[in-house]
């Protein structure tokens, strides 16, 4: 029992030490005397005293062992109540936590599937990428082979210009050679003499 709750002294248990006392100064007077019937009516007023105050003690400790057993209970159902109380805490605590991680575990999956749609993407676009690396490579190929091609035709076109030329001077000179010969075919026949002699 708390120290700030001291129970208040019972009537009973102060009856009791009452007649206890009132039945030790018969005893007494009692051997005082020393005579038969005084002791005789010391004794049995000293046994009836003592049952009557075991009796008024019995009661009163049964009063006390109530009390403290009501005290118990208070204290355990209040016990019971804060076990109670924590517990539909804790419950609440772990449902709350549960559904908090339930919540993460749905994030981390839904973050995994992004991540893997995300390495399929960077697949596919390393994918695309090397193949345009590779059709950019075949049109530097193309090219190279084109700007080949192209040196080779200018460089043929070239030796055809300078045939060409070869052949209009070849053609001029045969022109005037013809011209010449026409002059000459058409001179007169005293022309001709007069160079010949």
């Amino acid at each position: 029992m708390h120290p700030s709750r001291r129970r208040a002294r019972s009537p009973k248990l102060v009856a009791a030490t009452t007649l206890l006392a009132v039945s030790a100064v018969a005893g007494c007077a009692a051997l005082v005397t020393s005579t038969a019937p005084a002791l005789a009516g010391g004794s049995l007023l000293g046994v009836g005293v003592g049952v009557v105050a075991a009796v008024l003690m019995f009661a009163e400790i049964v009063v006390i062992r109530r009390s403290w057993a009501y005290d118990r209970a208070r204290v355990a159902d209040g016990y019971r109540t804060e076990t109670k109380v924590r517990h539909e805490s804790n419950v609440t605590f772990v449902n709350g936590m549960g559904a908090r991680l339930l919540c993460r575990e749905n994030q981390i999956g839904l973050m995994q599937d992004a991540l893997l749609t995300s390495e399929i993407e960077i697949a596919l676009a390393r994918e695309r990428l090397s193949a345009e690396k590779a059709r950019i490579r075949a049109l530097e190929a193309d090219a190279a082979a084109a700007s080949t091609d192209l040196a080779s035709a200018r460089s043929d076109m070239l030796a055809a210009q300078d045939a060409l030329t070869v052949s209009e001077s070849a053609g001029v000179a045969a022109r005037a050679e013809i011209i010449a010969w026409q002059e000459v075919a058409q001179a007169s026949p005293e022309q001709k003499h007069r160079r010949l002699a």
